[in-house]
């Protein structure tokens, strides 16, 4: 939809963009999730109307996925998004609207994925490999899955000037599964 995504101001200074706003998008050049665009906004369908399908670490789909596990972040909907290991070009990005210049902590938000992180780190120290646009320009940014650990995990601090912040996290990553699920900007 056009516009400025709906900001969800958690605290001073703190953004946070979970997969189910606004702010949150599929980029994958993957004709399904472009055609199933077209075809929602061609019937003014809600995004909510995206079917969940089941989450199944050991047989992850070909392209970005919607599922529901409780052990995802959500205000109202636990869900997230994931797929295959790729080749990076297919991502998915969360943006938003800072209300002041400053340094910014970026945090990941990692459920208690014990069973995919089990199945990842056997290839040892896998990285979820993100891209954060900054005010100095788009820096590469990486989540070591092994060192991991259960919820707001730092990606890194980063200077923003007030007006859009943006940060995408590409299917390069761990040996099988990329798993997309929150973002947070935290103002120092």
């Amino acid at each position: 939809g056009g516009g400025s995504p709906r900001v969800y101001v958690d605290a001073e200074g703190e953004y946070v963009v979970d997969n189910e706003d606004p702010g949150f998008e599929v980029m994958s050049a993957e004709g399904p999730n472009w055609l199933r665009r077209q075809i929602a906004d061609l019937f003014d369908l809600e995004a909510a109307a995206v079917p969940y399908v089941a989450f199944r670490f050991w047989s992850p789909p070909g392209s970005w996925e919607a599922v529901t596990d409780p052990r995802f972040y959500g205000r109202f909907v636990l869900s997230g998004y994931y797929k295959k290991v790729g080749d990076g070009r297919s991502r998915v990005s969360w943006r938003t609207e800072i209300g002041e210049d400053g340094r910014y902590d970026l945090f990941y938000y990692l459920g208690d994925l014990e069973e995919w992180r089990w199945r990842t780190s056997a290839g040892g120290g896998e990285e979820l490999s993100f891209l954060v646009h900054h005010e100095d320009g788009v820096e590469a940014a990486g989540l070591d899955m092994a060192a991991a650990e259960e919820g707001w995990n730092l990606l890194g601090t980063y200077p923003l000037t007030a007006g859009p912040a943006h940060v995408e996290l590409t299917d390069r990553g761990p040996e099988r599964t990329v798993v997309a699920d929150a973002v947070k900007w935290t103002r120092r």
